[in-house]
């Protein structure tokens, strides 16, 4: 049974005006009313700016504002008058009734800048007599932090049975930095249950360091029966492997959507993957995309590799969709880093290919560096490479899928971790650069696959669960190194 819950106006002044008047706030679920200058006053503690002096504004109407809801989706709302510039010590009051005793769901929109950590606010119910608090409860908004003009909608939970009465609603504001301002507020709104009982998520990540959960609805604390959907993202290094609920068995949907009933522990569970490519042996193209500027593309096309025999270009890969992987779609200065470990030192040859659409006047080049990944990790500017080459194209291929071959055989490497760096240059056009596609290193014709691979047959029949090393599902047909039911896989 939903009732009724009322805002009275008042004059922005030190105290509300005798003579006032009371508006009604819809009661549907959703609904809102907007904070006009008649309908709330300031307890201030700074009358003027700190830094300039002047009387402080506290009600702003601003074009570009924007509320994102529980949905993740941005709505804008122009023109909208919110309370703002609010600092350490003010507090706004409002003049509320209610028809009967009641439980309430206050929902409102808030942001907080980037430059005002550790904002909250003391929301409070009083008894309009005696301005004794009746209900009471502190909101952190320091966790997310916007430009003061994008807000995200929260709620908090008047959980014990309020007496029918008149009463202040009141907010008082609190910052770290005195002299900073405190996060702003609007769209402030009232639902009239029976019963409303919150409780509280609590999310972990095992490890730590192994990725992070998204919270939709965002936020630590529901009425009981809301629907929440989590989403584990696995940092570079890391895969997800699910969901431990200390009651089911371990589970692997990603995103999980449940109704939250009673206090919940979850934890995301993730596993450190190898994000290094063992040489001799194929440079694995997936970790690119946590590291470059440019693309990792996967696309349809029938890609041809040319045959100097015929002197034109065969088909080599003729993939399904999320098949092909290349870098290209570079531009004028861009890099990429993969990370290597050489299982053993001695010479190894490059081998890579390559694709140019169009040739101008100056000729597009990559550079490639190889570097002992802990010199450069103490101090890459002193750093020195173990390897460098300048490749430039000495023609178009006519179109990005048609590649050719090159060769080098002087990469002389010592054993252990090492970066490579490539750098894409195209001086004229300043468009896009030299695409490039399977690249790998030998010593003579060993091109042996990273021993800490174990090749496992796919069942096309079977459903398999597949991951790239980013934790992202992936088909289990994917070019390159994937984790396929727990294995690494590596897919020419």
């Amino acid at each position: 049974m939903k009732k009724q819950l009322l805002l009275g106006s008042a004059l922005l002044a030190f105290g509300f005006a005798s003579a006032q008047t009371v508006q009604n706030i819809p009661t549907a679920e959703g609904s809102y009313l907007e904070i006009s200058e008649t309908a709330v006053k300031y307890d201030p503690v700074l009358l003027n700016d700190p830094t300039t002096g002047e009387p402080i504004e506290h009600f702003t109407k601003h074009e570009k504002m924007s509320i994102t809801g529980d949905d993740g989706k941005k709505v804008s709302h122009p023109e909208i008058v919110y309370v703002n510039n609010t600092h350490d010590g003010e507090a706004a009051t409002w003049g509320v009734k209610s028809d009967a005793a009641s439980c309430y769901i206050i929902r409102f929109a808030y942001s907080s800048k980037n430059d005002a950590p550790g904002a909250s606010g003391t929301f409070q119910l009083l008894d309009k007599a005696t301005e004794n608090p009746v209900w009471e409860k502190t909101f952190e908004a320091a966790a997310t932090a916007t430009a003061s003009y994008a807000f995200f909608t929260s709620e908090v939970y008047v959980d014990e049975t309020i007496p029918a009465g008149e009463y202040l609603f009141r907010i008082n504001f609190h910052q770290e930095d005195p002299l900073a301002p405190s996060f702003r507020i609007c769209q402030i709104s009232f639902e009239a249950r029976e019963e409303v009982v919150p409780v509280n998520l609590n999310v972990y990540c095992e490890p730590a360091e192994g990725g992070s959960v998204t919270v939709k609805p965002s936020r630590t604390q529901f009425v009981s029966g809301t629907e929440v959907t989590l989403q584990a993202i696995a940092n570079t290094g890391y895969k997800f492997v699910g969901w431990d609920n200390g009651i089911d068995d371990v589970f692997t949907t990603n995103p999980y959507k449940f109704n939250i009933e009673e206090e919940t522990d979850i934890t995301a569970m993730f596993e450190e993957v190898q994000m290094w490519s063992n040489i001799p042996g194929y440079v694995n193209f997936e970790n690119t995309r946590l590291v470059g500027q440019g693309a990792v593309q996967y696309d349809t096309h029938q890609i041809k590799f040319y045959n100097p025999e015929s002197g034109e270009y065969d088909i080599l890969h003729e993939g399904a969709p999320g098949s092909v992987p290349w870098l290209g779609n570079y531009r004028n200065g861009n890099s990429e880093r993969f990370e290597l470990n050489a299982t053993e030192a001695g010479t190894y040859n490059f081998v890579f290919n390559w694709s140019l659409k169009t040739k101008e006047t100056e000729t597009p080049s990559l550079t490639f560096q190889i570097f002992d990944k802990d010199a450069y990790d103490a101090d890459a500017t002193a750093a020195v490479p173990e390897w460098e080459k300048v490749f430039e194209a000495p023609e178009a291929t006519k179109q990005w899928f048609q590649f050719k071959e090159q060769r080098y055989d002087d990469v002389t490497l010592t054993k252990g971790r090492k970066y490579l760096n490539i750098l894409f240059k195209e001086p004229v056009l300043n468009k896009y650069t030299i695409n490039i596609l399977d690249m790998k290193f030998g010593i003579g014709d060993n091109y042996g696959e990273d021993a800490a691979i174990e090749e496992v047959a796919i069942d096309a029949n079977k459903v398999v669960r597949a991951y790239n090393l980013q934790g992202i599902e992936v088909p289990a047909t994917t070019k390159g190194l994937i984790i396929v039911d727990g294995k690494k896989v590596y897919n020419k």
